[in-house]
This record gives C-alpha cells, sequence and structure tokens, in this order.
C-alpha cells in the first residue's frame, strides 16, 4: 500500500459531514490528491456517493470493482 501511497496536505477545509467532524479530514485528503475512491463502511459516507470527483464505496463493492477492472 505505501508504494502506491501519495502523501498530501490539504489547502482547503471542507465540511462534507455533520455526523463525524474526522470524516472530513479524510475527505480534504482525498480531494487534494484527487482520488477517484474514498473506501469507508460508514453510512453518513456512503450517503455522499460521489463528492468532487471521489466516489464513496463500501469495501466489498470495491473489491468487486478492483476484481472486475483490474484497477
Amino acid at each position: 500500500v505505501t508504494s502506491q501511497a501519495v502523501m498530501v496536505e490539504p489547502t482547503d477545509a471542507l465540511t462534507v459531514t455533520q455526523e463525524d467532524q474526522r470524516d472530513n479530514g479524510c475527505q480534504e485528503c482525498a480531494i487534494e490528491a484527487t482520488a477517484q475512491y474514498i473506501i469507508s463502511g460508514k453510512k453518513h459516507l456512503l450517503g455522499l456517493g460521489e463528492h468532487k470527483g471521489a466516489i464513496t464505496l463500501p469495501p466489498a463493492a470495491f473489491m468487486m470493482l478492483i476484481e472486475t477492472r483490474s484497477l
């Protein structure tokens, strides 16, 4: 995983969710890194669907995507 990781420091503060303010930091990093996917089991994040280009998926759905698309 670390060989594929991109380290970023967000430049913009976001308020994407009110349920858990710590999750906003994850969203900020994903946007800064231009991530395609955010993997989470948290219902309030899954409800976001796509946000600024990053699609939030549960782990099982992401694994199926990897298997079918060879990501």
